[in-house]
């Protein structure tokens, strides 16, 4: 994970889209605190804005000489705000008391039910709709108050507080939505994203829409309408309705949207922030799920997107480690029907541990285990080094060719190396372990060999099985290292000269004799001075020789 605090979303102070619902640090009780005074403070601005809308929409369509008048004066003055008071304090507490019941489980720190995962998902919908009888029993009681005096004053102050309800609850809404979201994330960590409980995305603009845009064009609509077939209202009244309307239409749908954005913009900047993470190679990126709707389907869709690609990369991992990096990295390009079988000149070097058997008796099996594990440590290591690439551990043996399947500038040369610096550091570092090296060059066909369900990268030709050979009969020699001819005289001139070529032998399932090499000169150069021998020889000369493997200085 990125150690910066500002890119761990996990850490991160706005890890649920805002800085205002705390840390994912925060303890229960505390982010329950937290999320009900953000409770108390947006559904108040909420029941705020719906009262401006109302005085608004009053102001202009009831005539404020009418509603002030002595006859009205008790309603408007006492009644009314002793209704809005008692109203609020209701609407208030019973958002405390449900936010109490609601989030028992997440103070309590236990996992949530299906029952709490009901009263979480679906609680903007209980504490708006709370609210919202609340203003529609204001409508009620106080058309029929005002309607009592006069019919068409009460009809108008219903249908002005009806829109004030409707406006109030699209904020209720959002705003509870968005307070809740720290409980609503620990709930879909457990349920995943259920559309089918919660409001979508279209169903919410909707709503928006509705109560910033809608009812206003839809009053004005039918104020127009009636002054077609009356005369009720004077071209100044009307003037007088339009530019109020105007101004509700764009006062409220700027704050809808606002709110609305804030709903949908943070979450995304989420996911895009993860991709950008991902796309660097940051597999530990996860972004908190906390909406039940499109937008936490989004969410719990780019998590298991990267489980997944963590998958495939510890997959791929393991692939590497089983088969070699060059190895994997050529399957994983090639298409699934091919095989990349191919015919090239390469150098195999093969080491088998003497006395294995015996190994085994002496130890016990965690002590064998130990050893063979730092055994192909040591050869890994080296070959690796040296440009080559392991292709098997057969036993107690380990297969390993140069010049397949990536070129090699000099695979004879880096194999022969290879031996030597191999057996110095078995004699030096793992004295319980003896072992034979065995060294051929010459043509191969490599690639995947198999049936179509089952295959493996393996190297098939004359220098496999004469390595392999020399390796059996370079354990009955003093120095263990035995190498074809061939090999000696395919590589460069600097490695040639540390062997000698010393006999021919019939190999074992050959006909013809083999000539043998063997080191001749137990010192192994560091790559330092090699390196600055080819510099001597490049300004002498004009030319490099070939590298040869890194490699500290060494004593055979």
């Amino acid at each position: 994970m990125e150690s910066s605090t500002e890119e761990t979303p996990k850490k991160h102070e706005s890890r649920f889209g805002s800085p205002l619902l705390g840390s994912a640090n925060d303890t229960p009780k505390k982010t329950r605190t937290r999320i009900f005074l953000l409770l108390w403070a947006l559904l108040s601005g909420a029941h705020l804005s719906g009262a401006l809308a109302c005085l608004l929409i009053i102001s202009s369509i009831v005539p404020s000489d009418r509603i002030f008048a002595p006859d009205v004066a008790t309603l408007t003055w006492k009644a009314v705000p002793a209704f809005i008071a008692i109203s609020y304090i209701v609407g208030i507490s019973g958002c405390y008391f449900y936010t109490n019941y609601a989030l028992k489980w997440f103070v309590d720190e236990q996992p949530p039910t299906e029952k709490n995962r009901t009263l979480v998902l679906l609680g903007p919908r209980y504490l708006t709709l709370l609210q919202l009888i609340l203003w529609l029993i204001g409508a009620l009681i106080f058309g029929c108050c005002y309607g009592h005096i006069e019919p068409s004053m009460g009809l108008k102050v219903a249908l002005t507080v009806i829109v004030g309800s409707i406006i109030m609850a699209a904020l209720c809404f959002l705003a509870s939505e968005f307070a809740l979201r720290p409980a609503a994330s620990v709930v879909l960590s457990h349920y995943g994203p259920q559309s089918r409980t919660v409001t979508g995305i279209a169903s919410r603009m909707f709503l928006v829409w509705l109560a910033g845009t809608g009812l206003p064009i839809l009053g004005l609509l039918l104020i127009g309408a009636t002054n077609l077939h009356t005369t009720e209202f004077s071209i100044q009244e009307m003037s007088r309705f339009i530019v109020i309307i105007a101004v509700c239409v764009l006062l409220f749908s700027a704050v809808l949207n606002l709110q609305i954005s804030t709903y949908i913009t943070p979450p995304l900047q989420q996911v895009r922030h993860g991709m950008e993470r991902v796309s660097v190679g940051d597999l530990d990126t996860e972004v908190a799920v906390f909406d039940g709707s499109e937008i936490g389907g989004l969410q719990a869709g780019f998590n298991n997107m990267v489980h997944e690609l963590r998958e495939q990369q510890h997959i791929k991992d393991l692939f590497r480690q089983h088969v070699g990096s060059k190895i994997a990295d050529q399957a994983l390009s090639a298409q699934p029907e091919e095989r990349n079988v191919t015919k090239r000149d390469a150098s195999v070097f093969f080491i088998d541990i003497i006395g294995s058997t015996k190994l085994s008796l002496e130890y016990d099996s965690y002590t064998v285990v130990d050893l063979l594990n730092r055994f192909y440590t040591i050869v890994v290591e080296e070959v690796n080094r040296a440009g080559g690439v392991v292709n098997k551990f057969a036993g107690d043996a380990v297969l390993a060719i140069f010049n397949v399947p990536d070129d090699h500038p000099d695979p004879a040369g880096a194999s022969l190396y290879c031996a030597r610096v191999v057996m110095n550091r078995l004699d030096h570092e793992l004295p319980e372990i003896a072992a034979a090296v065995g060294i051929s060059a010459g043509r191969v066909v490599a690639g995947n060999i198999g049936s179509k369900d089952r295959y493996e990268y393996t190297v098939i030709g004359d220098p496999v099985n004469i390595a392999s050979r020399l390796s059996e009969l370079a354990k009955q020699e003093p120095g263990r290292i035995l190498a074809s001819q061939r090999t000696v005289n395919m590589a460069n001139e600097e490695e040639a000269h540390f062997w000698m070529i010393d006999g021919a032998t019939v190999l074992r399932g050959r006909s013809d004799a083999t000539v043998l090499a063997r080191p001749e000169n137990p010192v192994v150069t560091s790559f330092a001075l090699r390196k600055e021998r080819q510099q001597q020889n490049k300004h002498h000369d004009g030319t490099m020789q070939t590298n040869t493997p890194d490699h500290n200085t060494t004593q055979l």
